[in-house]
């Protein structure tokens, strides 16, 4: 039976009240002599069996380093969901928690404790309702912890693999990706161990009454040996892969993608399949390549890749470290060089075998053809990852150098992305540009970067620990967005002391034509910035921090609304015909309330609708109305009943960039997700995803990312989760 956690105290003090009763009757009834049983043990902190003559305690263990003891944790301390914490060298961190009936909770805690209740001496952690992510830092052998089980029931993950159970008797020789798990007692409202044994590369453990200690581990294994050639060997004869599927051989994952005809239209329709009598100039197994193309992960930056192939008909396509070529035989790309890496090709004139060679730093790697075989995919050795120079200084560009929305350069090892900027009034820009110029105006030496109307957007390529930089402000007003929380400010003063997602900001300086330095102090995982007339230099950042644990999934229940008809079940027929005969279903804005939202058009309103012919589809699209008095409606307004935690439009339009964004309850800008639809056939669906940490997304605002751009804005399906 569960015990929620607010009951918990009400049992507590009926059950103690029993206890008291208990020992009275039991006193009058024993004889001389008697031992005094012990009383039985509450259900969420049983206490320790009463001994006649006090004893002095004893002393704190001090565990090895390999063991968690919560030693080095001040007695009483709480921790809930998210917090994460740190003992004996281990980060610990606080996750949901899910009921036997399924649903979740992030209400729990989990507290140091000195009761002895896990069968250990000195500290141990209470875990209530609650469950405890343990991150050892390498991939560990053994396993072993003590736990004392009160009531409720478990929650455990072994690599990835979850269960929840009743007692961990229940899990007795259970397998968990190669883990075995060995359980002593654990019957229920007792103590006991609990061990596993294998390559446990993540581990969490949760109750509801449980309490654990003394969480000792064994040597990191070593990390498994990569397999230096694909061969297909070990999958069966015969299996076929279609889009988008993945399957892994020989320790690499391969990726099914999209393959590109040589008249350049896109297919999904293709398949790999697992074949031994296609002649690649291999043997045993290979792989047939039948309009699609396979891309092969290596987990990190290999020297050089070799391959051997047969060729007999239609075009063939190969992407390396994200440039793409289609083209003809192999032969045609022999000498080719894709970004430092050349191709070397023996034979491959078509309807032959041959073999390719890539050498150089390869990052990225995919093949496809329509009637092609490939076998023996060989690579070298993970090339050592390239020197990170800490400052982008913009040396690099030529002076005077210009660049414009949506072009991208590189400085320092740094790529830089030019990004759409936000005026005062809030309205957005994509007319701006940045150039290169030695003017000094930011208070550095050399070169600098003059911003007018754009963002910069910085890829530092890992989450960095600090950003420091140079800047000269001399009017307008300013952007800056750091992971992924945008803010629309006057002043760099204005913007000192905040504080993005844990990151500090600090300013020196910076109250108007003036220069200064901006300072970020955190996990900074994305960073762009950008003015009116701004300058900027020196953008110095420090090492790369680690990875931060993903944030524990909190389970939301997901809903989507089409229009093919109105909650009523009356199919859309529309009311409306425009001058170009398009037809019409204007909409009041609370027609698809049942669906957990309402509609409006901005800045001119009621000019949404239900277009019920757009470019020949047989499906119905909410959109703008183009003629009839809206010319200038350019946003569709979405305003959710309630607050959402994810948000994802599918939507259709012309070539040009579209642009999500997404408010809170305040009209706060959360964030906006930015998309680029390539218009090549009729009914092309494109689609744009917002995520928050939280469920406080209240209102999103969908349209053209110019509004400047007078194009068509239809969506075809909204989709949103909380």
């Amino acid at each position: 039976m569960m015990i929620s956690k607010q009951n918990l105290v009400g049992v507590r003090v009926i059950r103690a009240s029993v206890c008291v009763l208990g020992l009275l009757l039991l006193g009058v009834m024993c004889l001389a002599g008697c031992v005094t049983p012990a009383p039985p043990p509450e259900p969420t902190l049983p206490p320790p069996t009463p001994t006649p003559t006090p004893s002095p305690p004893p002393p704190t263990r001090t565990p090895p380093p390999e063991c968690v003891g919560f030693e080095e944790l001040p007695l009483g301390t709480q921790y809930h969901v998210p917090d994460r914490f740190s003992d004996s060298g281990v980060e610990i961190t606080v996750r949901a928690f899910q009921w036997d009936n399924g649903d979740w909770t992030t209400d729990g805690y989990t507290e140091v404790s000195d009761a002895g209740d896990a069968g250990g001496s000195g500290h141990g952690m209470i875990v209530n309702n609650v469950n405890l992510d343990f991150d050892f830092c390498c991939t560990v052998t053994e396993l072993t912890l003590r736990f004392g089980e009160y009531g409720g029931n478990l929650n455990m993950d072994i690599n990835g693999i979850f269960k929840n159970f009743e007692n961990f008797a229940d899990i007795d020789g259970s397998n968990f990706d190669g883990v075995t798990v060995t359980v002593t007692d654990g019957l229920g409202n007792d103590t006991g161990t609990l061990k596993l044994s294998g390559p446990i590369t993540s581990f969490a453990l949760g109750g509801q009454e449980l309490v654990i200690d003394e969480i000792c581990y064994g040597d990191c294994a070593p990390a498994p040996e990569v397999v230096e050639c694909v061969d297909f060997e070990d999958l069966p004869l015969g299996t076929q892969y279609h889009v988008p599927e993945r399957f892994t051989d020989s320790g690499v994952e391969i990726t099914v993608r999209a393959f590109q005809w040589d008249n350049g239209d896109w297919t999904t329709d293709g398949f790999a399949e697992v074949s031994d009598t296609w002649d690649a100039g291999g043997s045993g197994h290979g792989m047939i390549v039948n309009n699609v193309n396979l891309d092969f992960d290596f987990c990190c930056t290999v020297s050089e890749l070799t391959l051997k192939f047969g060729e007999y008909g239609g075009n063939l396509n190969i992407d390396v470290n994200g440039i793409f070529k289609n083209f003809e035989n192999f032969a045609d790309i022999d000498g080719s060089n894709f970004d430092g890496v050349t191709v070397t090709v023996t034979d491959g004139l078509g309807n032959d075998t041959g073999t390719l060679t890539l050498s150089g730093p390869i990052t990225s790697f995919a093949l496809g053809g329509q009637e092609l075989v490939i076998d023996e995919i060989c690579y070298g050795e993970c090339a050592p990852a390239p020197e990170v120079v800490e400052c982008v200084d913009f040396e690099d560009p030529p002076l005077a150098q210009q660049y414009f929305i949506f072009d991208r350069f590189n400085d320092s090892g740094v790529e830089i992305t030019v990004a759409a900027f936000q005026w005062g009034d809030g309205r957005w820009t994509t007319d701006g540009y940045t150039h290169v110029t030695e003017q000094g105006l930011a208070g550095g030496s050399g070169q600098e970067m003059w911003i007018n109307n754009v963002n910069l957007d910085f890829d530092f390529c890992c989450t960095v620990r600090e950003v420091t930089l140079k800047f000269g402000e001399y009017g307008g007003n300013l952007n800056i967005d750091v992971n992924g929380i945008f803010k629309n400010f006057d002043n760099f003063a204005d913007m000192d002391g905040s504080n993005f997602d844990g990151v500090t900001v600090t300013v020196t300086d910076g109250l108007g034509n003036d220069t200064g330095t901006l300072t970020l102090s955190g996990p900074i995982t994305s960073f762009a910035l950008g003015g009116q007339e701004l300058v900027i230099d020196d953008v110095c950042y420090g090492e790369c921090a680690p990875a931060p644990l993903p944030p524990s999934p909190t389970p939301f229940a997901e809903h989507s609304c089409s229009f093919e008809t109105f909650p009523d079940g009356t199919p859309v027929t529309g009311d409306t015909k425009d001058t170009q005969g398009i037809v019409w279903q204007r909409l009041e804005g609370d027609e698809f309330a049942e669906c957990g939202f309402l509609v409006a058009s901005a800045p001119v309103t009621s000019c949404v609708a239900v277009r019920t012919n757009y470019y020949s589809s047989p499906h119905n699209y909410l959109a703008l109305i183009t003629g009839l008095g809206c010319v200038n409606a350019r946003r569709i307004e979405i305003t959710f009943l309630e607050p959402v935690q994810e948000v994802c439009l599918e939507f259709s339009g012309a070539s040009t960039h579209y642009v999500m964004e997404v408010y809170d309850e305040d009209a706060g800008l959360l964030g906006t997700s930015i998309e680029l639809a390539e218009f090549d056939e009729e009914g092309s669906l494109f689609t744009t995803t917002f995520s928050s940490d939280t469920a406080n997304i209240s209102r999103t605002s969908f349209g053209v990312y110019s509004e400047s751009i007078t194009a068509v804005v239809a969506i075809r399906e909204i989709r949103y989760a909380r």
